[in-house]
């Protein structure tokens, strides 16, 4: 990994302290082996590079504050009984000193105002959290220092809750299954409402459904950019701007998310970097 990764705006980056909340003891256990995926992982990261405009880009987080927000409206608001599928792909340099908040749509109080939340830790173990008391966690290792895509179903009323890394279904455990506690709560990329344990590292291509990702959909899909009228596709942001402080939602939703705490640059701005992504453009 290029030493220049952990920097910003010429800062070297050091880990803060680990605050252990309730919800992460859903997806604590390791001893898992390296994650491997059905389709092979695509190149290592270059964090050198600079965006390219029009081009294929993504967003480069610190591990310290950096963050995105995207508004709560009605269209992107699930339906209690309503299946969700979230995918991005996400590179992570190494496992770290602390677990990460890598995508959620949770809020600064346990419990009534948690929805879900995306978790890696720094044991290499990751999971999905609905809730303070339930979640879906994997004993698999998560790949470190290339691209891999993430996938998870959460579909309550048919008992369907699964786990893909690259498109394979790996090992895992759940405790509980509830439905969504549906919130207020914006989706944050990067951290959520409590802006602790921020991710380290690349995220592109953000996709939240309300239907079902088999199997063989997501395996067809990841590797290509949407055209955004997918059925069942409530928010897509592709990070392709290369610029600014604003991120499109290209699904039909058209929520569009912003840059760190203000609307102008600030030290909580991810950063934007060319994505070593090789992906088919099929719209």
């Amino acid at each position: 990994m290029r030493a220049n990764y952990r920097k910003k705006k010429d800062l070297v980056i050091v880990a803060f302290a680990t605050v252990v909340l309730p919800f992460i003891a859903l997806i604590v256990i390791a001893n898992g082996q390296e994650a491997t995926g059905v389709v092979e992982v695509v190149e290592e990261g270059d964090y050198s590079r600079p965006p390219v405009p029009n081009g294929n880009n993504a967003l480069m987080f610190d591990g310290v504050d950096d963050y995105v927000e995207i508004p709560e409206i009605a269209a992107i608001r699930m339906e209690r009984d309503e299946p969700l599928t979230v995918e991005f792909w996400v590179f992570v340099p190494s496992y770290g000193d602390i677990w990460h908040k890598v995508l959620s749509k949770w809020g600064a109080r346990l419990g009534e105002d948690d929805e879900f939340v995306v978790v890696f830790r720094q044991d290499g173990t990751f999971g999905f959290a609905d809730t303070g008391s339930t979640g879906l966690g994997s004993r698999t290792l998560f790949p470190r220092n290339v691209w891999f895509h993430f996938c998870c179903v959460w579909d309550a009323v048919n008992g369907y809750q699964k786990l893909y890394i690259n498109g394979e279904l790996i090992p895992q455990y759940l405790n509980g299954g509830a439905p969504l506690r549906l919130t207020g709560e914006p989706i944050r990329i990067g951290t959520d409402g409590h802006r602790d344990h921020c991710f380290c590292g690349m995220i592109d291509e953000v996709r939240i459904w309300n239907v079902v990702r088999g199997e063989g959909e997501i395996i067809r899909d990841m590797h290509r950019k949407l055209r955004g009228d997918e059925p069942g596709l409530k928010g897509y942001w592709n990070f392709d701007e290369g610029q600014g402080q604003i991120v499109n939602d290209l699904s039909k939703s058209r929520n569009r998310g912003k840059l760190g705490r203000f609307p102008f640059p600030d030290d909580s701005d991810p950063k934007w970097v060319a994505s070593g992504l090789k992906l088919i453009d099929s719209r």
